[in-house]
């Protein structure tokens, strides 16, 4: 695995009321070349719970595993869709 892009909006620099915090809270980059064997997990704070997770292979929940080597994004939505 690559990386992970995690995006937060922003105005005038400052963070948008509500905006959530998401940290990558644990990684495993894959054992072998081309190989599933990644995975990612995030944690998030801040908005309402619960939280939706969706990543860009599909998975969702906090926790997307079977990864390959590449970049995955995941989209968070908060209880009151923020």
């Amino acid at each position: 695995m690559r990386g992970i892009v995690l995006l937060c909006l922003f105005i005038t620099g400052k963070a948008l009321a509500g905006c959530l915090t998401l940290t990558v809270s644990s990684q495993t980059n894959v054992s072998c070349f081309g190989g599933p064997s990644g995975s990612a997990v995030l944690s998030v704070s801040g908005g309402n719970s619960p939280y939706a997770f969706t990543w860009s292979n599909g998975q969702s929940g906090a926790t997307a595993s079977g990864l390959g080597a590449g970049t995955y994004t995941c989209t968070v939505t908060d209880a009151g869709l923020c």
